[in-house]
């Protein structure tokens, strides 16, 4: 009988292991997984220099005033083209800045300059503009190139 009780304890046991052993992995991919690079705002000076509300009015007042386009939708489009700026490295965001459209962790593909470095791309933020805000891209276009900053030339 003692080979009987052994090969049903070593059953037992083995049925244990495997049952933790499962339950161990399950733990495991409940686990967060990290999705790409790690990103975080602008901190003291470099923030300061980007969350100038009067510069930042003075823009917009500016840009409208050359295009003739209403200073809400003037706003709206600075505010992708910054952020689309931000998520490339070619300028800083704001620090209190709220994702819009694009992904810090997953930046667009950019343009690549015959230096390497990424060059934005107008067109891209204007359809990106058209489907996410309904601004007409012309008026996008009219509103980036009145801007001026960094271009796609």
């Amino acid at each position: 009988m003692e080979p009987l009780l052994f090969g049903l304890a070593a059953v037992a046991l083995l049925a244990l292991i495997v049952l933790f052993a499962s339950r161990n992995r399950r733990d495991a991919s409940l686990e967060p997984t990290r999705l790409g690079p790690s990103w975080t705002p602008p901190e003291g000076e470099e923030a300061a220099q980007t969350d100038d509300p009067e510069a930042r009015a003075r823009r917009i007042a500016d840009v409208a005033a050359r295009t003739e386009a209403a200073e809400p939708t003037v706003a709206a489009v600075l505010d992708i083209w910054d952020e689309y700026l931000g998520v490339l490295g070619l300028a800083p965001l704001p620090a209190g800045h709220r994702r819009q459209v694009y992904d810090p962790y997953d930046p667009p593909v950019a343009r690549r300059g015959s230096d390497g470095l990424p060059e934005p791309d107008r067109e891209r933020v204007a359809r990106d503009v058209a489907s996410r805000l309904g601004i007409e891209e012309a008026v996008t276009l009219e509103i980036l190139a009145a801007e001026g900053g960094p271009s796609a030339a």
